[in-house]
């Protein structure tokens, strides 16, 4: 009964068809006991171009690419250690609707049944140690920096439950993202909540994994670790360190 007495903005209908172009490339490795993709590279891109239905005079565009290379070492223990760099970058036009976000735990899901799930899924800005969303913004960068490392492979079943323990594994990392709006962007739409600073935000911290099989044939890794945010924590809203527990692979 209220919406009669509303503007019209909230009655209409706005529907926004999207044309996506996404293409990747890589050539890394990984052994059987790896602990990770080892010796090489991969890189992706997606193209956007997203309008409103009834003409092409607001389109919008935008494209995310993301990069990252592996270089594994020949040191003690049942498989390479390996350094792993990550660095992403998002760009969206002055007419985009929506925007990038920056902070957040990045990884996988795994489905336990029952329509519940453990994780949270992949953040392509992810900063460990803030909340997601920390920062947004029509202009994203991003990067990662691991140094992974074998611990021991155990390869046994957990008594009564159908869990493979396969392997363990430890990671360094330092982690640092920003979104922003640039000063052309003015009060638009995607931009009204990001006019803010928008430093760069940054975390530090360490991981413990533990390579996995659910039903004995169904591989999941699970990471335990802690984050401690480094550069501009109260911008953030972060606290000083947290402890995450998720679900597969940073990157």
């Amino acid at each position: 009964t209220l919406i009669s007495h509303l503007s019209d903005l909230f009655s209409d209908t706005h529907r926004y068809p999207s044309v996506f172009a996404s293409a990747s490339w890589s050539n890394t490795r990984r052994a059987a006991l790896s602990i990770s993709r080892e010796d090489g590279v991969s890189v992706s891109a997606t193209v956007r171009d997203r309008w409103e239905t009834g003409g092409f005079s607001d389109a919008s565009k935008s494209v995310i690419g993301v990069a990252a290379m592996y270089k594994s070492l020949d040191l003690p223990g049942f498989a390479h250690h390996v350094i792993a760099l990550r660095g992403a970058a998002g760009y969206a036009d002055d007419r985009s609707i929506t925007n990038f976000s920056v902070g957040g735990l990045s990884g996988g899901s795994l489905d336990i049944g029952n329509g519940l799930s453990v994780g949270g899924g992949g953040r392509t800005f992810g900063v460990r140690g803030f909340p997601p969303s920390a920062e947004q913004g029509i202009r994203a960068l991003g990067g990662t920096a691991e140094y992974r490392a074998p611990i021991a492979v155990p390869s046994k079943r957990v008594p009564f439950i159908p869990v493979l323990f396969d392997k363990i594994s430890i990671a360094a990392f330092g982690e640092a993202g920003r979104a922003f709006c640039p000063s052309s962007a003015g009060e638009t739409e995607a931009c009204r909540f990001g006019s803010g600073p928008s430093p760069w935000l940054a975390s530090t911290g360490a991981e413990i994994d533990f390579d996995t099989a659910i039903q004995y044939d169904v591989p999941a890794r699970f990471r335990l670790g802690v984050a401690v945010p480094v550069l501009n924590r109260s911008a953030g809203r972060a606290d000083a360190a947290s402890v995450y527990l998720t679900v597969g692979s940073s990157f």
